[in-house]
């Protein structure tokens, strides 16, 4: 047995030859699922926790919308809403395809024309479950302690919408005698 320094390659411990050890280098390490194309239809919910990108005293009413981005091309945008916090779209796109990323863009649109992003949320298609997803998704960049969320469902073609999970709510009371 050797304390120090390289094992024998005649040694016992040994289970792969040089050539071996080579070839198993060469394999090809496991990756992440490659995705597939799928026939999808989104709806999009609506947003909250979003802030208010252009306020100044005096300004005029401002927009919100939500753009959908498949593959570098603007599927969908939403009409817009004078709910600049909470927008509230009950929006539905078309049927399109896709594989890779849904990007989502929610945006603050005032009468000059100057849109300011509100924030970014993207859902990578492997991340979908049979039916599709139902859910919120995390924006991005809505500002340093805010917590803006996109709520989104999407179905895959031939599906129903995911249901929501069932909100948990626990309540505990207390009688006291007297």
């Amino acid at each position: 047995m050797w304390c120090c320094g390289p094992t024998p390659v005649n040694s016992p411990d040994v289970d792969a030859t040089f050539e071996e050890v080579g070839k198993l280098e060469k394999e090809p390490s496991k990756k992440e699922p490659k995705p597939q194309e799928l026939m999808v239809q989104v709806a999009i919910a609506g947003a909250h926790g979003l802030r208010r990108a252009d306020w100044m005293p005096g300004t005029n009413v401002l927009q919100c919308c939500c753009t959908l981005v498949v593959e570098g091309r603007e599927v969908h945008r939403t009409a817009s809403t004078g709910n600049i916090m909470e927008p509230v779209w009950k929006e539905e796109t078309g049927l399109f395809n896709f594989k890779g990323m849904l990007e989502f863009m929610v945006w603050d649109q005032d009468c000059e024309g100057n849109d300011t992003m509100l924030g970014r949320a993207a859902l990578d298609s492997t991340k979908l479950d049979a039916a599709g997803f139902s859910g919120d998704l995390r924006l991005n960049g809505v500002g340093k302690g805010q917590h803006g969320m996109l709520k989104v469902k999407i179905k895959i073609l031939g599906q129903e919408y995911p249901r929501l999970p069932e909100p948990e709510i626990t309540i505990v009371i207390h009688r006291y005698p007297g």
